[in-house]
């Protein structure tokens, strides 16, 4: 008999709890995983996958994304992947977005990891026996799940989206597996700092005045470390700013294809960036970070598992001035190396 992994921190209905101490996970065949989000969160999205995986072994995945984010996709290790058209010119009506749902057949289990108004109507119209999710809203929880765990923003994401799995007792790994390629900045002669300022609000940014300021400390104090600047595809994005502040002697990275991104991303023994799907890029590759926080929940996207990522912000939300990142920066080399 299964235990349902639940006391009071979360919601499972009666038929649910009951059902699945008999439930045996080696036969479940079909499941759906809902990601309706940008290239920071399909990245990280990977862990789950290969957690399921796990879990279900003789289940085929399909992996639900919205049309206009789909760059990051783990579409090489799901079994089908499905689209939701969020162009307004062709997006379905209900009638025949409910159609497009139908046909993709019976799920055991679709686990929403987005619970938006796309994935409401996923949950809403799919043929499902066990739909799991972690909704903020208490009502969401009882009208569109069977099961519900709890979301904070004071841990990650990615817990919280794992937790779909620890419900019905899964072990995760302590250290997700992203199934890619591993940072070989060991082979560097020289320490490397990478820099990313861009991010898809104006108020994730890193202010430009405080990173040229920032680069020309470190310049100053270790002057034997390598700079080097990622361009955006944004053109608010690239790196015309630095020398108007006078920094000198940095490697500039022209923008191009995700997978140049991520082998020059590889190469780097701390990435300095924003809150952005970049920053999550090198987390799935571990390669240390130095997140710089403003408006959005550190503690959401701030993996503690390890000693490869720090933070720098302030409590009432200010940007960090040059100093305070800086001196973040030299420390969390000095742990490291």
């Amino acid at each position: 008999m299964k235990k349902f992994w639940i006391e009071k921190g979360g919601f499972g209905s009666r038929k649910a709890r009951s059902s699945i101490e008999n439930l045996d996970f080696n036969s479940v065949k079909k499941i759906a995983i809902l990601r309706y989000a940008a290239l920071g969160d399909l990245i990280l999205v990977r862990a789950f996958i290969n957690e399921a995986r796990s879990l279900f072994p003789n289940a085929s995945i399909t992996l639900s994304v919205v049309s206009h984010y789909q760059i990051g996709a783990p579409v090489n290790i799901v079994d089908s992947v499905h689209v939701i058209e969020s162009d307004k010119h062709n997006k379905l009506s209900l009638l025949e977005l409910r159609k497009d749902i139908r046909d993709l057949g019976e799920f055991d289990f679709v686990f929403d990891l987005t619970c938006s108004a796309n994935s409401r109507k996923f949950m809403l119209f799919s043929k499902t026996k066990y739909k799991i999710g972690f909704p903020y809203s208490y009502l969401e929880q009882r009208v569109f799940y069977d099961i519900a765990v709890l979301r904070s923003d004071l841990r990650t994401e990615l817990d919280s989206c794992l937790d779909q799995l620890r419900v019905l007792g899964h072990k995760t790994k302590y250290l997700p597996d992203f199934e890619c390629t591993r940072n070989n900045s060991e082979s560097n002669k020289r320490l490397r700092i990478g820099w990313f300022v861009g991010a898809s609000t104006i108020e994730k940014q890193i202010d430009r005045k405080v990173c040229a300021e920032t680069i020309k400390l470190i310049q100053k104090s270790s002057p034997d470390i390598e700079m080097v600047f990622l361009e955006g595809t944004q053109a608010n994005e690239g790196s015309d700013f630095l020398s108007n502040y006078g920094v000198t002697n940095i490697e500039i990275i022209k923008s191009g294809s995700l997978e140049s991104l991520n082998n020059h991303i590889l190469g780097l023994n701390i990435l300095v960036s924003s809150d952005t799907g970049v920053r999550n890029l090198a987390i799935t590759t571990y390669t240390p970070t130095v997140g710089i926080f403003r408006c959005t929940p550190v503690y959401r996207y701030w993996p503690r598992y390890s000693n490869l990522h720090e933070v720098v912000f302030k409590p009432n939300g200010e940007h960090p001035d040059a100093s305070q990142i800086s001196d973040a920066i030299i420390s969390h080399l000095e742990q490291l190396y």
